[in-house]
């Protein structure tokens, strides 16, 4: 193993960054599973850090703490909210002619579905002063074909993100440092 242990948890608190090395697309399909220990508006823990009319951003809150999608220059602020200190299984895809978020098998929010293909990496982060708790985090291309599947890890003290399919440690990229939940046993 390249870890010392798998943990329940990574943290994402202020400043923690996750580089995935996949570009993401509207036919790909999404899969995590997460805790936010606080709200703040306008987190996006899903992200390619794009420029007006380059977003792909999901899973994250807008204003009033609601669920949204940012797709190009298309998005959808008018997602349900989301509650703290719970743990919500999540996913977005496209759905016929929607892309849509869900947690907990809830549909939170729905956008007009665009076929677009991001040509900056998706980055798993937090840049807010707060913490968002990662449990797992999976990503399927539109063949179905596993691209990543993450789980926390920890070696020494360090936390990471470990890809079950391609053996790789995947280290903060950002200033912060990760919470590392307890150790699985």
């Amino acid at each position: 193993m390249s870890y010392d242990a798998e943990i329940e948890y990574l943290g994402f608190a202020q400043n923690c960054t996750i580089d995935t090395g996949i570009k993401p697309s509207t036919n790909y399909k999404y899969y995590w599973k997460y805790l936010w220990t606080d709200r703040t508006s306008w987190t996006y823990p899903f992200t390619n850090n794009g420029s007006n009319g380059n977003w792909f951003v999901f899973g994250g809150i807008e204003s009033s703490n609601r669920i949204q999608i940012h797709i190009k220059s298309n998005y959808n602020l008018s997602g349900r909210p989301i509650n703290a200190n719970t743990l919500y299984d999540g996913s977005f895809m496209h759905n016929g002619n929607n892309m849509e978020v869900r947690l907990n098998n809830t549909l939170m929010v729905s956008l007009a579905y665009t076929d677009f293909q991001s040509s900056i990496n998706l980055n798993i982060q937090n840049t807010k002063n707060l913490t968002i708790w990662m449990y797992n985090f999976s990503i399927y291309n539109e063949n179905d074909v596993l691209l990543r599947d993450y789980i926390p890890v920890r070696v020494g003290q360090t936390g990471y993100l470990y890809d079950m399919i391609s053996g790789r440690l995947f280290g903060n990229a950002g200033t912060g440092d990760f919470v590392l939940g307890p150790d699985k046993t």
